[in-house]
């Protein structure tokens, strides 16, 4: 039986950022101030609540990315900001992303030394004006393109694939449990679900690395965690990845968005001369180079309104060499035969992010210890816990040495306690 967790906190960390203090701890109280101590520090859904009570480095870039986003752009449009933090306090994800994207790219333009403009907020269609010396004006729309239902319904139910596999193996004797889920079909019936859950359930005791095909192309490989000594016997640790392909729809609704975008941005700027372009911020777990094709295509179209279409994908990479992660931001720049980029320089300054030349692609953690590229066109879901005992030195101090891999969380555990605040459940960007 797997022990109640109780937890250890650490204070938020910040010397791994190559800011001043000052500035961090100015960051952070713009954060503060504008969405009160109360309201973050109360146990709520929202993002902004749970990346407050989180001390892990992930959650410190998305609050310290926040704070500098709102300074800037407090000092020249204040009463822009007040509708934008609004929606942003929301408790609609949609519009809470929206709002999001708008603050980071608006803020981000205005640090790159652009002439911008938000729009009126709440006008549709139309995000920004971007003025430039001796050239038209360039008329932008932001659009946020997160996470679908489907991924996030695929995610549900591999987080309970997960719960079903410690309940079992736990009581085993099994001190960690690896999985990995593969299908050639996304899998969307409750009844597969069930399948796949009930042959975790009978699933025979663990001897090396085991596959079954649950179903018609869904195979289901387990293989039990090496115990070298250091994972805690009153936790189970595990690790769980799940290939699933696309759901028919996944790239119909991207296509759909970038259309809707164009479309409204056509009939906001009908009165007005100048160019047009769609910026749109897409998930990490997106194909990236399949979403650039749909954006080619789509702005090649005859009668296509946009001029340019510019598509941003923040990502965490994982050097497994180095054992380090580290945020990137990528950006494609996808313009129509009208663009002449030397009249219409763009230039973005985030405050953290190294910007990748290519999209990044994040290698996932077999059962056998090797690590694979995932397929085009698939969802990833790569997420695991791993507990290791702590030592103590002669005065009584915890002792350990933790490591990095995608997606992997590993927590100590102290006098029977988990140490949390070092590392991020998973590589979510919930702000940027």
């Amino acid at each position: 039986m797997e022990s109640k967790i109780q937890v250890i906190n650490i204070p938020r960390q910040t010397k791994f950022l190559n800011i001043p203090e000052a500035d961090i701890q100015e960051y952070l109280q713009e954060v503060e101030k504008e969405f009160g101590t109360t309201w973050l520090n109360a146990q709520g859904e929202h993002r902004l609540q749970q990346l407050w009570h989180r001390g892990d480095p992930n959650s410190t870039i998305d609050l310290i990315s926040l704070g500098y986003a709102i300074k800037v752009i407090k000092k020249t449009n204040p009463e822009w900001i007040k509708g934008c933090l609004g929606d942003i306090r929301s408790d609609d994800r949609n519009r809470q992303n929206g709002a999001l994207f708008e603050l980071n790219m608006i803020a981000w333009l205005i640090e790159g030394g652009m002439n911008v403009s938000p729009a009126d907020y709440g006008e549709k269609g139309l995000d920004a004006t971007i003025k430039f010396v001796g050239s038209d004006d360039l008329f932008v729309s932001m659009k946020s393109h997160d996470m679908s239902h489907h991924e996030q319904s695929l995610q549900a139910n591999c987080e309970k694939l997960r719960i079903k596999a410690r309940e079992v193996f736990g009581p085993r004797g099994h001190v960690g449990v690896s999985m990995v889920l593969t299908s050639k079909y996304y899998i969307e019936s409750v009844a597969d679900w069930e399948a796949i859950k009930k042959a975790i359930e009978n699933w025979p005791d663990l001897n090396g690395l085991q596959e079954k095909e649950i179903l018609p192309g869904v195979h289901l490989f387990i293989t039990p965690m090496v115990q070298d000594g250091s994972f805690s016997s009153k936790f189970v640790s595990d690790s769980f990845v799940a290939l699933v392909p696309f759901h028919k729809n996944e790239q119909i609704n991207f296509m759909q968005k970038i259309n809707s975008a164009v479309t409204q941005l056509k009939k906001q700027c009908a009165d007005k001369v100048g160019k047009k372009a769609c910026f749109m911020r897409l998930h990490q777990t997106a194909d990236m180079g399949q979403m650039v094709k749909y954006a080619t295509d789509i702005i090649n179209e005859p009668g296509c309104e946009a001029d340019l279409i510019v598509l941003y994908q923040p990502a965490y990479v994982n050097n497994t060499q180095l054992n380090t992660t580290a945020p990137t931001q990528y950006l494609a720049f996808i313009a129509s035969s009208s663009w002449v980029a030397s009249q219409h320089p763009i230039n973005l300054r985030p405050i953290i992010g190294q910007q990748l030349m290519s999209p990044s692609r994040q290698k996932i953690a077999w059962p056998d210890g090797s690590f694979k590229d995932p397929p085009p066109s698939h969802y990833l879901y790569c997420v695991g816990w791993n507990f290791i005992d702590a030592k103590a030195n002669e005065a009584g101090e915890a002792v350990f040495n933790v490591t990095r891999r995608p997606n992997l969380s590993v927590f100590p555990i102290f006098d029977g306690k988990v140490v949390t605040g070092l590392l991020p459940p998973n590589d979510e960007f919930l702000v940027l």
